[in-house]
């Protein structure tokens, strides 16, 4: 997946970037995790190999110009995703904006003067999943949260766990909540594998369990109180679920509010950490949770 994310995204670029870019990566083996934008600053390529800057540069008027690009010309379609700060492209790839927050009566409603846009490219697979899904597997399948700091692998573990569970001899029924659309629907033909894609985790799980008949439930990145709420309503129907959130032990979780009581109540019985060390990833061994 992420070798061609990186090239569907290039034409969005201008020209010499997108040239300078092809130079770089071409007979090279680097994975490719970012490409960010700057009008005010040196432009980069993140790889697994540490960042490489762009001498080509950008100015606001050209970043403008890719942000209407990326929204096909209609930025209203766009404007609740914008208003979080992103634009999700096909394939998995997220394209965070950076720039002026436009408030009225106290309310988000847009973003303007844009500065920055960091297109954040899906890694093919979590090296380690195989071994994660058969820990889950032995220790009887128990609702399951994945912990990694800001870009550390959650999500990147999520889609290879999806794949796992939905194919195969033992494959179940998966449904996968995917606000920000990350997963790519390509990489699970074949796979009993259903994704909500742009719904609100809360909406989306609702929606989920009241039509799709999961077998195992997936929910990236639990963040507010009406995500916490809505995996109460998978759990209390006896749905395993998979979530993932920012952190790298559950102790950690309990200074926020919304993932507190999940943590308290018992809802996750299993926990793991992951963590990006050079081209992979690093993951711990399954813990069973206890705070």
């Amino acid at each position: 997946m992420g070798e061609n994310a990186v090239y569907s995204v290039l034409g969005y670029l201008p020209n010499a970037m997108e040239r300078e870019i092809r130079g770089i990566l071409r007979g090279a083996r680097l994975s490719v995790r970012e490409i960010r934008l700057r009008a005010f600053g040196v432009s980069s390529l993140v790889t697994d190999l540490g960042g490489f800057p762009l001498y080509s540069r950008v100015c606001a008027a050209e970043l403008e110009k890719i942000t209407e690009g990326l929204c096909r010309g209609s930025a209203y379609a766009y404007l609740e995703c914008i208003k979080a700060g992103y634009i999700p492209l096909s394939r998995g790839v997220r394209v965070g904006i950076v720039g002026e927050a436009r408030y009225k009566e106290g309310g988000l409603v847009g973003i303007s003067a844009i500065s920055s846009l960091c297109f954040r490219i899906p890694c093919a697979a979590c090296d380690l999943c195989g071994e994660l899904y058969g820990e889950w597997r032995e220790l009887g399948e128990e609702n399951l949260l994945i912990l990694a700091p800001p870009s550390g692998g959650k999500t990147t573990a999520l889609r290879s766990l999806a794949r796992k569970i939905g194919t195969g001899r033992s494959a179940k029924r998966v449904v996968v909540i995917d606000e920000r659309c990350e997963f790519d629907p390509e990489d699970y033909v074949g796979a009993s594998v259903d994704i909500l894609q742009g719904y609100r985790r809360g909406v989306g799980t609702e929606i989920a369990v009241r039509t799709m008949s999961p077998e195992v439930l997936l929910v990236d990145e639990i963040t507010t109180a009406e995500d916490a709420e809505a995996l109460r309503t998978a759990l209390g129907v006896g749905i395993p679920v998979i979530a993932t959130a920012h952190g790298t032990h559950p102790r950690s979780l309990l200074q926020r509010e919304q993932l507190a009581s999940l943590i308290r109540s018992g809802a996750f019985s299993l926990f793991c950490s992951i963590r990006r060390q050079g081209a992979g990833f690093l993951v711990s061994r399954l813990e069973k949770i206890a705070v």
